[in-house]
C-alpha cells in the first residue's frame, strides 16, 4: 500500500482520521502494545490533546491494528543493496545519520557483508511469498499439523504435478489449506512438518529475495534509533528455512546485518528446504489473499 493509498484508506475510516505524524508514531508501537486497546487509546487520547482540529478519539482501533500489520502489496525501495556502492551508502547513511561512525562504527564492513549474502539471493521481490506477522501462528499450526497437502499421498484435490498452485481464491483456496487431512489425503502424518522459534545471528541467515533496498532497512534504524531497532529485531518474528534461507524479513534482517551482524533474531524455522518452502509458501500466501510485494 502506497503513501496515496494509506491515505484514501485512512479517510474511508469513520472517526478522525490520523496524521502522518500519528501513523509514524503508532507504527513505532511493539507488537504487544499494537494487540492492547487501552495503550491504543493512551495514544489517541494524548494526541488528541496536542491536536486541537481532531474533536474525537479514533474509534477504529481494530480496523487500524489490521490495517497495521498490513497484507502484503508494499513499495519498492529505491536504493537497492547489490547495485548501490559502498560509498553511495556511506552517503546516503551519513545525510540521515550524521554521527554515523560513532553510533555504527562498522558500518562499511557490515554493508560490504550484507552486499556479499544479497548477491546470493535470486529471486524477484515480485516472486516473493507475503506471510505477515499476523499470518504466522495459523500457518505454524496448519504445517505442525499436516494440513497443507506437500507430499505423496496426495489428496485428489491436489495436482501431484503441481502441488502448490499460484494465484488461488475463493474455494480453490479454502481448499487448499485442508488438502493435508486424513480425510481428503488418507494420512494424518505424511504433511506434518517441525517448526522451531529459535534465535539466530543475523550473519548466519541467508537472503533469497534478489531486492532488497538500503533506504528501506536504513530508514527503520533512523526512525527508531539503534537501540529500539535492536529491540525490534530481537523481537519480530522473521521466517527461515531449514538451511537458514529467509522468505519473510529480509529488510529487517538487514537492518540487523547494519548495525551488528551479530545481532540475533527470532525466527520461525520451518523443517523443509528452501527449494520446498519457497513454493508453498508462495501459494499460501496466495491462497489466504495476501496480495504481493511491487
Amino acid at each position: 500500500m502506497n503513501k496515496k493509498e494509506r491515505k484514501a484508506w485512512i479517510k474511508s475510516q469513520p472517526g478522525r482520521c490520523m496524521t502522518e505524524e500519528e501513523f509514524s508514531e503508532v507504527q513505532g508501537m511493539t507488537a504487544s502494545e499494537l494487540r492492547s486497546k487501552s495503550k491504543l487509546k493512551e495514544f489517541y487520547a494524548s494526541v488528541d490533546k496536542k491536536n486541537s482540529e481532531f474533536k474525537t478519539r479514533c474509534t477504529t482501533l481494530e480496523s487500524f491494528k489490521s490495517f497495521n500489520e498490513g497484507k502484503g502489496g508494499a513499495d519498492a525501495g529505491k536504493l537497492e543493496l547489490t547495485k548501490t556502492s559502498l560509498k553511495d551508502a556511506r552517503k546516503y547513511a551519513l545525510s540521515l545519520m550524521p554521527d554515523l561512525d560513532d553510533l555504527i562504527p562498522n558500518f562499511d564492513k557490515n554493508y560490504t557483508f550484507a552486499q556479499s549474502l544479497a548477491k546470493k539471493g535470486h529471486t524477484k521481490r515480485k516472486n516473493m511469498p507475503v506471510i505477515t506477522s499476523s499470518d504466522v501462528k495459523k500457518f505454524q499450526k496448519r504445517l505442525v499439523k499436516g494440513r497443507l497437502d506437500i507430499v505423496a499421498p496426495f489428496s485428489d484435490r491436489t495436482n501431484p504435478n503441481d502441488p502448490f498452485p499460484e494465484g488461488l481464491k475463493n474455494s480453490d483456496a479454502e481448499k487448499f489449506v485442508e488438502n493435508g487431512r486424513k480425510q481428503y489425503d488418507g494420512s494424518k502424518s505424511d504433511d506434518q512438518v517441525s517448526v522451531d522459534l529459535v534465535m539466530i545471528s543475523a550473519k548466519d541467515l541467508e537472503p533469497i529475495q534478489e531486492q532488497i533496498y538500503l533506504d528501506k532497512a536504513f530508514g527503520t534504524i533512523v526512525k527508531f534509533g539503534i537501540e529500539k531497532t535492536k529491540e525490534v529485531m530481537e523481537k519480530k518474528i522473521l521466517i527461515a528455512s531449514a538451511d537458514n534461507k529467509i522468505i519473510d524479513g529480509h529488510h529487517r534482517f538487514l537492518s540487523a546485518l547494519l548495525i551488528d551482524k551479530n545481532l540475533k533474531l527470532k525466527v520461525l524455522q520451518i523443517g523443509l528446504p528452501i527449494d520446498k518452502l519457497l513454493p508453498l509458501a508462495t501459494a499460501y500466501g496466495d491462497a489466504i489473499g495476501n496480495k504481493r510485494n511491487n
